[in-house]
């Protein structure tokens, strides 16, 4: 097989390190991406790829990663391909002859290729029309046209890494992968050597975390007491609950900004471990062992919460984060790089949840700002020396017209 040079088969359009990779001159040249690299790009949601083909096909779907992209790094074809399935799908043996089939089939128009498709096998075609349709399916895949990242896209993409993670690859391969523990280390070592900043720009911690305030406290109080319910809810992460006001709801017009976050903390989480329960714990050691009775770790738990959201905002693919009031209940800190990893995920999912609000978010919205006492929250302004703001005066201006 020859090798050839990655960067001379790319230049001018990639500035990535130099390794080789296999220019393709047979079906069994196509090699994947390890497993624990792809593995990686879903679970973090890297992003950086394209949906190519039919996009409506039952049978399959496919993302193409240019060579600018992540995973492109530990390529070792100028070409290749990595296959998932469905949880429940059936036949994958035979999912797998028949993708050898395609592709032998369509080699002529493959060979050309450069990149990963990334196949996500949905369901088994089994009559010769379902097989014909699939086979279809899947040379439009090759015959879509590919667009190659921006800069800007290239930045985003690269600064969601964790590179200090990725440098400890090598170690986990071993233990998951050991067939492909020595080309990853290989990758990690030349990427290691290049200069990052041809790629990813260095993210410092912001400096301007501190534009997320919160609401009044005699407003949240209110709140508490009249049980009001949140709009969206987010309770599925070991490190926090969330509830979201979208931007319309009588709270989030207390707002300072377009976005404001406020945070309780878990005063029951012992060892920083939720699981346990044993409350005499304390008196065993004498002093608390509750992590956030500690001011340094509020604090440090309050100014890790902003600088993800920072991050998030101005990196991740969901881009946005919809304006409102996000309210925290803090129960754990991460602590080390695995489970900031997983923090950061569940951030992430959490703000996605409140990317989209439906009629019934919004009679939600309708009969939380009814049910507001206007009265009551005039006495607490007046009684603490706050202004009612101008967007909450607008709101208690458009109810109170609507009531007899």
């Amino acid at each position: 097989m020859k090798r050839i040079g990655l960067y001379k088969l790319f230049k001018p359009i990639t500035v990535v390190p130099k390794r080789s990779i296999t220019s393709v001159k047979s079906v069994s040249d196509i090699q994947p991406i390890p497993d624990l690299i792809l593995n990686y790009q879903l679970e973090n949601r890297i992003g950086g790829y394209q949906q190519i083909g039919p996009l409506n096909s039952p049978y399959l779907s496919c993302s193409y990663y240019s060579p600018l992209s992540f995973i492109s790094l530990f390529a070792n074809s100028s070409i290749s391909i990595n296959y998932t399935f469905n949880s429940n799908f059936q036949g994958k043996e035979a999912a797998k002859v028949l993708l050898n089939y395609q592709l032998e089939k369509n080699f002529k128009l493959i060979k050309s290729k450069i990149g990963v498709y990334h196949f996500h096998l949905k369901l088994l075609p089994k009559t010769i029309d379902e097989i014909e349709e699939f086979s279809q399916n899947f040379k439009k895949i090759f015959e879509s046209e590919t667009k190659e990242l921006t800069n800007l896209n290239k930045k985003q993409i690269y600064c969601k890494i964790d590179w200090s993670y990725i440098k400890r690859l090598t170690e986990l391969a071993s233990i998951k992968f050991p067939d492909q523990a020595k080309e990853i280390k290989e990758t990690v070592e030349v990427f290691q050597k290049f200069d990052q900043k041809n790629i990813v720009p260095i993210l410092k911690n912001p400096q301007n975390v501190g534009k997320y305030r919160g609401i009044p406290s005699e407003i949240l109080q209110y709140y508490f007491q009249t049980r009001m319910k949140s709009i969206k809810y987010f309770n599925k992460s070991k490190y926090f609950k969330m509830s979201y006001f979208p931007q319309s709801h009588f709270l989030s017009t207390f707002c300072i900004g377009d976005i404001g976050i406020t945070h309780t903390f878990d005063k029951s989480t012992i060892l920083n471990d939720p699981k346990i329960l044993d409350k005499s714990i304390n008196k065993k050691f004498g002093k608390s062992m509750v992590v956030f009775d500690y001011e340094h770790y509020r604090k440090k738990a309050s100014r890790l919460l902003k600088r993800e959201i920072y991050k998030i905002q101005k990196f991740e693919t969901i881009k946005k984060i919809k304006f409102g009031f996000y309210m925290f209940h803090l129960i754990k800190i991460p602590i080390d790089e695995e489970s900031l990893i997983e923090y950061r995920n569940d951030l992430i999912e959490a703000f996605r949840i409140t990317s989209f609000i439906d009629y019934e978010d919004i009679k939600k919205i309708n009969f939380a700002n009814n049910k507001v006492n206007w009265n009551q929250i005039d006495n607490i302004l007046n009684n603490n020396g706050l202004s009612i703001p101008k967007n909450t005066a607008i709101l208690k201006q458009m109810i109170m017209k609507k009531k007899p």
